[in-house]
């Protein structure tokens, strides 16, 4: 799996740089605000390989948009934070 390519895709498909207020990650999971979550691609981003599901919930805790990953989160994570 191209980690690089999968960390472009999914900064693309959340609105890019200029959407993101923040981002943090856990374990599994990337974790990010979005300045505004309807411009995110949720359907897009849940066919990505490497993606187990995305969580856009207005439930989520701080209103977090959640990517979960797994075992790749660590490295994607760097790759995006990279870019922002």
């Amino acid at each position: 799996m191209d980690k690089e390519k999968l960390a472009v895709e999914i900064l693309e498909k959340v609105g890019g740089v200029q959407n993101v207020e923040s981002l943090v990650h856990c374990v599994t999971r990337l974790r990010f605000i979005l300045k505004d979550k309807s411009i995110a691609r949720s359907d897009l981003l849940s066919k990505l390989e490497g993606v187990g599901s995305v969580l856009d919930s207005e439930e989520n805790t701080n209103n977090q948009y959640q990517i979960v990953l797994g075992t790749l989160t660590d490295e994607v994570y760097e790759l995006i934070k990279g870019q922002l």
